[in-house]
């Protein structure tokens, strides 16, 4: 009784693991629109900040001459600091000329080449 229960448990340790790492691969993206923002105003998108963990967002723009970055703010939960890496970050965007950009956030450990767990994509058409 005792050796089946050990081979049920290390077997059941080997298909988490097994789990687990074929899920590292994959990749969540999701895609939101912002339109109708007017040349010279702030908008901001905000992410979950994985506190405690090796991830960060990163992002880029495209094109890059009408949307501008000009900051990003945490907000711990309750915004309480003691609660370690829990809360999120407001990235504040400022639409500078009339277009279509895309700004995509990638979820990854910066510095490494695996791919990154979760891609953004924020569609914002700036207008006059």
């Amino acid at each position: 009784m005792r050796k089946t229960l050990q081979r049920f448990f290390i077997l059941s340790l080997v298909a988490f693991i097994i789990m687990a790492l074929a899920g590292c691969n994959s990749e969540i993206t999701n895609t939101y629109s912002l339109e109708d923002v007017a040349v010279d105003d702030t908008f901001e998108i905000t992410l979950d900040a994985h506190g405690g963990t090796a991830y960060r967002w990163d992002y880029n723009i495209t094109p890059k001459s009408g949307v501008e970055y000009v900051t990003r703010e945490f907000v711990p939960i309750d915004n309480d600091p003691e609660i370690m890496g829990g809360g999120t970050f407001v990235y504040t965007f400022k639409a500078t000329k009339a277009g279509s950009y895309k700004i995509k956030f990638k979820l990854q450990i910066l510095g490494k080449t695996e791919p990154p767990i979760e891609i953004n994509i924020y569609k914002i058409t700036v207008v006059k």
